[in-house]
């Protein structure tokens, strides 16, 4: 069986079907192999900590904490649980002690492991911001800095005059400001 589209697939997998997890492995494996070998781990490594994701995703799924994820690719969701596992498994002191052995991986990689997770709840943080602004407000800001739409463009998208879609950009950021 496959599923067409992430609800139908969160459905399989709240369902306990075995068909939904592959596909999910199929969907996902292979970039968190990737993200993990390049991050100082090995396919070992890959294959636990995509395990230990996958079972977290399956459990939230379950327990209905992934509903606040849901403008979320579940692949992309996945590739968020099992990257802060990994990034928690450098962390560990086991790791720590065993990578400080290891002539490859120094304070540099180290920091930059760092910094990325620091860029993913900064991410994180403006989403839920993000989130809170209005309909329009979303559909504005989405069109200018996502898509990197001219105002004008926007304008003609939404049925507004020019100056107006400049306005209300203007008005969105503030609002966007106000709630930091």
């Amino acid at each position: 069986m496959f599923y067409p589209d992430d609800a139908a697939l969160v459905i399989g997998i709240a369902n306990n079907e075995a068909k939904a997890l592959d596909q999910v492995y199929q969907q996902s494996f292979e970039q968190i192999k990737q993200f993990i070998t390049q991050n100082n781990g090995s396919e070992q490594d890959a294959e636990d900590i995509f395990q230990e994701g996958l079972l977290a995703v399956w459990r939230n799924i379950k327990s209905g904490k992934y509903e606040h994820q849901r403008h979320v690719k579940l692949s992309t969701y996945v590739f968020q649980v099992c990257k802060y596992r990994w990034f928690e498994h450098l962390k560990s002191a086991k790791v720590k002690y065993n990578s400080r052995l290891n002539p490859e991986f120094d304070i540099a990689e180290e920091n930059s492991l760092a910094q990325l997770q620091e860029e993913e709840e900064r991410a994180s943080y403006l989403r839920n911001l993000f989130e809170q602004l209005g309909e329009k407000c979303q559909q504005i800001l989405h069109l200018y800095y996502y898509k990197k739409l001219p105002l004008a463009e926007i304008a003609e998208q939404l049925d507004y005059t020019p100056q107006s879609a400049k306005n209300e950009k203007y008005r969105c950021m503030q609002r966007l400001k106000a709630l930091t």
